[in-house]
């Protein structure tokens, strides 16, 4: 029995974590070397060049090497997978892996050519842009070559915001451990140098990308087998589904009421037309959480209630996109094209193309369909995402070439 212990699920989950702690302090020292005494955030001018350039190239790159440290002895990660550009041509996931986890790092050199040590708001625009190329590489790494696009890839955007959660989680735990250590030397006459504080809150936030992925996603299994229907997706499914009343009431008190009574506010006021761009990103990742997960079993009524719901949410979010479009556009015309202006018109145009897909997705279905719809959404969704990162890598590189 113990035998089987040792060499079962326990020894597995051990070297799992193992591995995470490895990589999760390499990439700690990484951003420790590329902040050193200013904060590490993406932000440039609040950060050195070097970390807002290289932190999310770091941070995939240290994803993906303890990814392929930790599943490399799973059959599963050894798997042949087809190229989706050659058509036949097997490998497994390991020189998949290193061009994924290079490519950002070129990127980003090119972005710093670019910038020139620039901080302003295209600065600022690329580095935001610039950590969705990274991630658009690491989700690409993960489902390369695999038979079942759509739900693949609309699984690991879902482990994504799984991922998401879990970070934010130990950021807190981080902090408020940061805090009563830092009060406690205030309490004992312990002066700890500033840049030092800094350092050490940069080694210890650097740990997070990694062990975030790590109490996620399990690397010794493809995205098609991972469990989606448990742990902080289960919970953020829940809260999801309970918000999408409350999201269609202020949808429908947009479009029904301020949007007629107030038509030209969002032409005037940046404002209130930064308002209803969030409002729009916020009712899609509304729509990627409540979709149900691969195997979960809806009794056929709620199942079309939900339906019903999603429909609503995107058909009314698909109206507000337009407006929130040609307010866009009018200010573009009124006032010239910024460096801002063209990121949200860019992004308008990408959430309508995903809004419109899912509305027409499920119109081909029609009524009578019962199962297929939720097949329907997730294609759509993922048909948005090349597009969505074909945009953010326009941005990164060109924003700073141009403005």
């Amino acid at each position: 029995m113990d035998g089987q212990t040792r060499n079962g699920p326990a020894a597995a989950s051990g070297r799992v974590w193992l591995w995470a702690v490895v990589w999760a302090l390499g990439l700690s020292a990484s951003w420790a070397l590329l902040a050193w005494d200013r904060p590490a955030v993406p932000v440039p001018g609040a950060s050195t060049p070097q970390f807002w350039l290289f932190w999310s190239p770091a941070t995939v790159a240290a994803i993906l090497g303890f990814l392929t440290a930790a599943g490399s002895k799973s059959p599963t990660w050894r798997r042949p997978r087809r190229s989706p550009i050659s058509g036949g041509r097997a490998a497994n996931g390991f020189p998949v892996f290193v061009a994924a986890g290079a490519a950002p790092f070129l990127v980003a050199a090119m972005v710093g050519l670019a910038a020139g040590g620039r901080s302003g708001d295209a600065a600022v625009l690329s580095s935001a842009h610039l950590a969705i190329v990274s991630t658009a590489c690491l989700g690409l790494a993960l489902t390369w070559g695999v038979g079942d696009i759509a739900n693949d890839r609309f699984a690991a955007l879902t482990k994504a915001l799984e991922v998401l959660v879990a970070a934010n989680i130990l950021f807190a735990i981080l902090g408020i451990a940061g805090g009563l250590t830092l009060g406690i030397f205030s309490v004992l006459g312990v002066v700890v140098p500033r840049n030092m504080v800094q350092i050490g809150v940069n080694l210890a936030f650097g740990i997070i990308p990694v062990l975030a992925v790590a109490a996620a996603y399990d690397p010794a299994t493809d995205l098609s087998e991972q469990d989606l229907s448990r742990g902080p997706l289960r919970w953020l499914r829940l809260f999801a589904r309970l918000a999408m009343v409350p999201a269609l009431a202020i949808l429908a008190a947009y479009v029904v009421v301020f949007i007629p009574l107030f038509f030209v506010k969002a032409f005037q006021d940046r404002a209130v037309l930064l308002v209803y761009n969030g409002t729009i990103a916020a009712i899609l990742a509304l729509l990627v959480l409540v979709l149900p997960a691969r195997g979960e079993n809806l009794p056929q009524g709620v199942s079309r209630l939900l339906r019903r719901g999603m429909l609503a949410l995107a058909g009314a979010t698909f109206l507000l996109n337009i407006y929130a479009l040609a307010a866009n556009a009018e200010r573009v015309f009124r006032l010239g094209l910024t460096a801002n202006r063209h990121v949200v018109l860019g992004w308008n145009l990408v959430t309508l193309f995903v809004l419109g897909m899912v509305l027409v997705g499920q119109a081909r279905l029609g009524t009578l369909n019962k199962s297929g719809w939720i097949f329907a959404f997730r294609r759509a969704i993922v048909l948005g995402m090349p597009v969505a990162a074909v945009w953010s890598l326009w941005v990164a590189l060109a924003s700073p070439l141009l403005w």
